[in-house]
């Protein structure tokens, strides 16, 4: 029995980017399919896309950062385009190699909060959340 093919999990179609800025594309011409269920590893130089690539992938690229896109980028099943970034956040995240670069505040209780807030949570419920949450205490202490 034939079972009907599944989407790709990512699927770039003749992407091109170029950064605000500059003149010549980060991604030229890239063509790539990653099936849902497969292992990917990313791997290349400084400066050879990488990071460009995955803020495709979750949408800070083109909504955040701007820059000139063409061609399509889907991401389960999702025009990177059109999807509010918050909503691609449900299915594509990002780990730098230096952990360092992964914090964006200087305080743990501003970090706790960072990707809630970023989702648009309401500040109050996130602290209620956490609020009975040992994690404060610790910080606290």
């Amino acid at each position: 029995m034939n079972q009907p093919k599944q989407e790709p999990l990512v699927r770039f179609e003749q992407v091109t980017y170029k950064h605000y800025g500059k003149t010549a594309p980060a991604l030229m011409d890239m063509n790539l399919t990653i099936q849902r269920g497969s292992f990917t590893l990313l791997v290349g130089p400084s400066g050879s896309g990488k990071s460009t690539l995955c803020m495709l992938l979750n949408g800070i690229i083109p909504q955040i950062l701007g820059g000139k896109l063409t061609g399509t980028i889907t991401v389960d099943g999702h025009d990177i385009a059109k999807t509010p970034v918050q909503e691609l956040a449900q299915s594509a995240g990002m780990l730098f190699q230096d952990p360092e670069w992964m914090f964006a505040t200087l305080k743990v209780e501003d970090e706790i909060a960072f990707g809630p807030e970023n989702l648009r949570r309401d500040p109050k419920q996130i602290w209620k959340a956490w609020s009975s949450r040992s994690i404060l205490w610790a910080c606290n202490a």
